[in-house]
């Protein structure tokens, strides 16, 4: 089974939230966005900021995550990547407007639906629950 992991659940991979073992138990097929690369990081360190990690993890967790990106291209990978390419920039444009999704959420929605047509049977793991609600409508197969 191929996983389309959104950043929110991306996330769960690495920091002790709520559905983490959801996550933690998806082992194989796992497709992310480029965006991932950026946005990831990003919600760790709002995590720091807000003092819910402290220097230690932070560092510790930033390092899994660099780690586990570069699998991407030197060995076995923990999840493959698709690329921001202009057919997922222009179907995200669509369903920001569509559904009413931040941009980044629309260019997560975007790589879910291009992994669905080429791979077919994907499930998406997500818990945002806007983004959740607009693949649904889309026809998209939900984790949890």
């Amino acid at each position: 089974m191929t996983v389309v992991l959104d950043s929110s659940a991306l996330v769960k991979r690495y920091v002790d939230e709520p559905n983490q073992e959801v996550v933690r138990s998806l082992n194989e097929g796992l497709v992310v966005s480029d965006v991932v690369r950026v946005e990831v990081p990003s919600a760790l360190w709002r995590k720091h900021r807000h003092r819910e990690l402290d220097d230690t993890q932070i560092r510790v967790l930033i390092a899994l995550f660099e780690e586990d990106w570069s699998s991407r291209e030197t060995g076995d990978p923990v999840f493959s990547s698709i690329a921001m390419s202009v057919d997922v920039l222009g179907s995200a444009a669509v369903h920001v407007g569509r559904h009413g999704l931040r941009a980044l959420d629309g260019i997560q929605l975007a790589t879910a639906l291009l992994a669905q047509h080429h791979l077919g049977g994907i499930r998406f793991a997500c818990f945002d629950d806007r983004l959740r609600l607009a693949a649904q409508r889309e026809g998209l197969a939900l984790i949890p």
